[in-house]
């Protein structure tokens, strides 16, 4: 599942503002000044005996709704913990190039005007020379493609003269036209050989530069340098051509194994379409775009530099439906908590105030104030186990249909099962402490007194 493919999305402030407004709003009338009022013995809930009591039925309500409050906030934390494992996960993925100090930007040249392979090979030779004099910029380098961008020129390969292995897919490496700064300019590691130089062009020998995929594929426990490879693509020659360099993997998808990479130098395939990656000297230079496009137009005037932007960005971009997941469950998970605290409160408040005068005789005839304390904190440890466990049953079956926003983490995480029905647990046991507290400070005259 393609998660960009929505397009950018994010939260409304303003609606994300009204909507956890009624939603608190709602858990503190109906939950929270309730139990507060119970507490101040302001709530009298009287049976037909004149006692303060609630039906039966009342009763039962109050626990089920304590109980899904709870078992919907386990839900939905569970969730919330997967996504922060994966987001951790995400952020620690080897991505195999820098971002640091990276900008981008795009060239589209005219067929029109640039028809012949050898005026695009000139003209980038040109603006490359060009844009590395400019203020700020230590290098620049190009490309077909950026890493993580999606989308990607693939191949099939003819090793050493023969066809590819039988149970080798067609189509199945990528095919980047670079020229001989791009790899060191993104930092992409040289394991073996060389880069490409500015000698490699349309009349000396045809070379390649495969990715650590692609050279341990073909030739395991191997030395692949010197040998031969061919790009099979129908709107390019099929060329054989010397590898001379070895270099790191890099991703094209996050949550995807790097494809096997085969560069090839841009002077020996020339191509209308290119990205070129500058490394600036600081972080982003004042007044860099501006002098990028009139480096640019110093060679063709008619032609514009597009969309410039710091490839942090693109990584920034690459992680967004996970962080707007991740946003969205943690505001509904913290939102659900504080529901859950507050309908738990105002169950074992009700409690204290439906059972004073119970408190009061079990005082009367010897119970200390940790022994009411106890039985208050039962009441509301027995909503969380029953809560908890719902809670784990839903959890198990719905985060399964999390499972193509997961990366690195199971759907049935361990730590994660363990650590969200802890806090839960807590957070429920901290609910009952001030109902807990008022029951242990029960004067029992004033309890058996009660009505």
């Amino acid at each position: 599942m393609n998660l960009g493919q929505f397009g950018p999305i994010g939260i409304d402030p303003a609606v994300f503002a009204f909507s956890l407004a009624v939603a608190l709003t709602t858990g503190l009338l109906f939950g929270l000044f309730p139990g507060l009022g119970a507490l101040r013995g302001g709530l009298q809930l009287r049976g037909a005996s004149g006692s303060s009591a609630l039906p039966a039925g009342g009763r039962r309500l109050q626990r089920t709704l304590a109980i899904a409050e709870i078992a919907l906030a386990l839900v939905l934390l569970t969730g919330a913990g997967l996504l922060v494992r994966t987001f951790t996960a995400l952020n620690s993925v080897p991505l195999g190039f820098s971002t640091r100090n990276i900008v981008t930007a795009r060239i589209a040249l005219p067929r029109s005007k640039y028809s012949q392979d050898r005026d695009c090979a000139r003209f980038y030779a040109r603006a490359l020379e060009q844009v590395r004099t400019v203020p700020g910029v230590a290098d620049a380098g190009l490309t077909t493609r950026f890493p993580l961008t999606g989308g990607h020129m693939t191949t099939s390969v003819a090793v050493d003269g023969q066809e590819p292995p039988p149970e080798a897919l067609p189509d199945s490496a990528a095919l980047r036209f670079i020229d001989s700064r791009y790899l060191s300019v993104l930092s992409i590691p040289l394991r073996s050989g060389r880069f490409f130089s500015d000698q490699d062009r349309d009349d000396s020998a045809p070379v390649a530069i495969v990715s650590e995929s692609l050279a341990h594929r073909y030739w395991p426990r191997q030395n692949p340098l010197d040998r031969r490879v061919t790009v099979s693509r129908t709107d390019y020659p099929r060329t054989p051509r010397t590898i001379v360099g070895i270099v790191g993997d890099v991703r094209t998808e996050i949550t995807e194994e790097p494809l096997p990479t085969i560069y090839v130098p841009f002077r020996q395939m020339a191509f209308h379409g290119s990205l070129l990656a500058i490394r600036t000297t600081i972080p982003n230079p004042p007044g860099l775009a501006l002098a990028l496009r009139h480096a640019i137009q110093t060679v063709d005037p008619d032609q514009p530099l597009l969309g410039i932007h710091p490839l942090d960005e693109i990584v920034f971009e690459t992680v967004r439906p996970w962080r707007f997941a991740l946003t969205l469950m943690s505001g509904l998970a913290g939102l659900a908590l504080v529901l859950a605290v507050v309908g738990v409160f105002g169950v074992i408040a009700c409690l204290v105030a439906r059972r004073t005068q119970e408190f009061g005789v079990r005082m009367a005839l010897g119970a200390t104030s940790a022994d009411i304390a106890r039985l208050v904190a039962a009441h509301g440890l027995r909503l969380a186990i029953i809560g908890v466990g719902t809670g784990l049953l839903l959890a198990t079956a719905l985060t399964r249909l999390m499972r193509t926003l997961l990366y690195g983490v199971a759907p049935t995480d361990p730590l994660t099962f363990a650590a969200v029905p802890l806090l839960l647990t807590l957070a429920t046991m901290l609910a009952c402490l001030l109902p807990a507290r008022r029951a242990s400070r029960l004067d029992p005259l004033a309890a058996l007194r009660d009505e």
